[in-house]
């Protein structure tokens, strides 16, 4: 994209997009559970409620992990943590700081990138640093506003933005 004079003293330059091949291969993800022929048998109201829970729950978390930190050898999904550009990652070696959020949030911005359709992923430890961490001194705000709501994995939102907890990601 350029800007143009309408009287035509100026022209877009030409360049040759830069392109990338990327081979697209079908994988499965699958669950299983073994039971006892006896269990069955006994007609259980909320035993086949149950299995099929447990193992939606099973296939949840194996996506999550995938999505998350899937290191890309087939036939694993090469996840947003380990996929190359994609992540801007904290280096610093010691424990995260609101600064950082900060930083993170600006980072994502000079992509260009809204951050309206963004949300951080926190590992446990994390957030249970930063919902207990005040944003000043005293200031009765913390860097993480609890905000659970029924039907949805959002636990609350940090300087507006949702705020999800997974134990796959690392601290």
């Amino acid at each position: 994209s350029s800007m143009l004079d309408l009287n035509d003293s100026n022209s877009i330059s030409a360049s040759d997009p830069s392109l990338s091949s990327l081979t697209l291969e079908a994988v499965q993800l699958g669950s299983m559970t073994v039971l006892a022929r006896n269990l069955l048998a006994q007609e259980s109201v909320n035993l086949e409620n149950y299995v099929q829970d447990a193992l939606l729950r099973s296939m949840a978390r194996k996506i999550d992990e995938q999505v998350l930190i899937g290191d890309g050898s087939a036939p694993n999904f090469n996840g947003v943590i380990n996929s190359a550009g994609n992540a801007e990652e904290y280096a610093n070696g010691g424990s995260m700081a609101f600064s950082d959020l900060l930083n993170a949030i600006n980072l994502i911005q000079a992509d260009g990138i809204n951050v309206s359709n963004c949300a951080f992923v926190f590992h446990p430890d994390e957030f249970k640093t930063f919902i207990n961490t005040d944003r000043g001194t005293d200031s009765g705000n913390y860097v993480i506003n609890a905000e659970l709501q029924s039907g949805s994995h959002m636990v609350g939102r940090c300087l507006g933005i949702p705020v999800y907890v997974n134990d796959q990601m690392s601290s």
